[in-house]
């Protein structure tokens, strides 16, 4: 079947801790007590999303946590009340991305368009997962981060102004590692960064490092890395089995095929390791990539979008 529009992300954790544990088994078994979802409201200056979440045979699911994020940051999130129904009030116009967790379903993740003064209705419909193991599926994400300065030698394997250094100030902005989790029957990873230069001396390349956490038969955990790769704006480039054995980084005999719990991705972008070293000041970027399930990508494709 085609590529289900799946979304797990770290930030929904975020809305789970936030909001109290999502209790037992049957997600559907809830206090009567509980508090309703809140009324829709919209003003002159803001929008509003309300809607009702459902499994597939429509039955409402309590306790799902519903978020909205822009370019993968989180700006509000709730959980759904015991019909289902969720609401987030006071969101600035713009368009969004709204996300879902719950445990033993599908994570979702539709764009909505809130508009000042109006309430935009999104009811969602989860699946089980249950129902998709035997199911091709793809999950995108998405992370914006930033350089804030680096220089790009051997020696210097974090950017330059994470802490301060004579002449270098710390900037907080600084943004250059991400880390999200792959489930069990993962079949392929593609990447794409894409930048354009601006602000102080920008980057004419770009380095990506990916490594994965895996555990040893010791019990302990390590990252091992998966992927290097650099060059010039959008650098696109998948991790599956093939390219794990063609750069002989199979550590501990772990594949993909093999894998039967979740593992933790870590995504990091440096100047490129080159001699001359390369400056880089003030260097937004953004990292797309894609989980497939049960299938590989078609060749030559890029998870960043219009390419």
């Amino acid at each position: 079947m085609g590529s289900r529009w799946l979304w797990p992300t770290l930030t929904l954790l975020l809305i789970t801790g936030l909001s109290g544990c999502f209790g037992g088994d049957d997600p559907v078994n809830v206090d009567e007590e509980e508090t309703e979802a809140p009324e829709a409201v919209a003003t002159d200056d803001t929008g509003s999303i309300n809607g009702q979440v459902v499994t597939e045979d429509f039955t409402p699911l309590p306790k799902v946590g519903v978020s909205v994020t822009k370019q993968g940051r989180l700006v509000d999130g709730t959980t759904t009340d015991k019909e289902g129904r969720y609401t987030l009030n006071d969101l600035a116009p713009d368009t969004y991305v709204l996300q879902t967790l719950a445990p033993g379903y599908e994570q979702v993740a539709v764009p909505v368009e809130v508009v000042a003064g109006t309430v935009a209705k999104k009811d969602l419909r989860l699946t089980s997962l249950a129902d998709l193991a035997n199911q091709s599926y793809m999950v995108p994400d998405e992370w914006t981060g930033f350089l804030s300065c680096g220089l790009g030698t051997r020696v210097i394997t974090i950017s330059a102004c994470s802490t301060s250094a004579e002449n270098v100030s710390a900037d907080p902005n600084d943004d250059f590692s991400h880390i999200f989790d792959a489930e069990a029957g993962l079949d392929e990873l593609v990447f794409g960064l894409t930048w354009s230069k601006s602000g102080g001396v920008s980057a004419d390349k770009l380095l990506v490092i990916v490594d994965i956490e895996i555990t040893q038969e010791s019990g302990d955990k390590v990252w091992r890395e998966f992927a290097r790769v650099s060059g010039a704006s959008p650098v696109v480039f998948r991790i599956n089995d093939d390219t794990l054995e063609e750069r002989r980084a199979n550590y501990d005999s772990v594949k993909f095929s093999t894998w039967n719990e979740t593992h933790r991705v870590l995504v990091r972008v440096f100047p490129p390791f080159e001699t001359p070293p390369v400056v880089i000041y003030q260097q937004p970027f953004t990292l797309y990539w894609e989980q497939y399930y049960g299938q590989r990508a078609p060749e030559g494709h890029s998870p960043i979008p219009d390419q």
